[in-house]
């Protein structure tokens, strides 16, 4: 249980944010009830600890390197692409839409939300190994511009799959 004082500073931050809509739980937790936009704020960190969050969780355009913080669960897209993040340890257990994290220093996509309802775009990264990524992804699967040799762990279903410039 938070004291009065470490509420004092979630909400805080969360007004600096410019979150509304939100409830902090007993434990510190953060669920919104509507979208969270964190973008462009030259974060290094995500700032306070969401658990849940109802609509879209933008958090690209950072320097992000982890994703610890993030929300267990989104019901609209994650958006965490354009930040310094190596792998996706931290990624929302579950998802209603899209999932990008394009534009990062992905070597793997170890942590990668399991089942990904629409797209899960993950070009433009360093990225060796599809293996421990997604499992299923209801929409296209991009994995564009990395240095994949092959396609060994590519999701069981997916639309439609772009891998241009890669290694194979």
């Amino acid at each position: 249980m938070i004291t009065e004082e470490e509420y004092d500073i979630i909400e805080a931050e969360l007004i600096t944010l410019g979150i509304t809509d939100y409830i902090i739980q007993l434990d510190g937790k953060v669920d919104v009830d509507t979208d969270v936009d964190i973008s462009g704020r030259d974060l290094s960190t995500i700032p306070v600890q969401f658990r849940n969050v109802a609509g879209n969780f933008n958090c690209w355009n950072n320097q992000l390197t982890s994703l610890t913080n993030g929300p267990s669960t989104v019901g609209g897209d994650y958006h965490c692409s354009y930040n310094n993040l190596t792998d996706l340890v931290g990624s929302p257990t579950g998802l209603s839409g899209s999932f990008y994290c394009r534009g990062n220093r992905l070597e793997s996509l170890t942590g990668a939300t399991s089942i990904i309802p629409a797209n899960f775009h993950c070009g433009d990264n360093t990225i060796t190994t599809l293996i421990g990524g997604p499992s299923t992804v209801g929409g296209y699967f991009n994995c564009m511009n990395n240095l994949l040799t092959n396609l060994d762990g590519l999701p069981t279903v997916a639309k439609s799959v772009y891998s241009d410039g890669n290694q194979m």
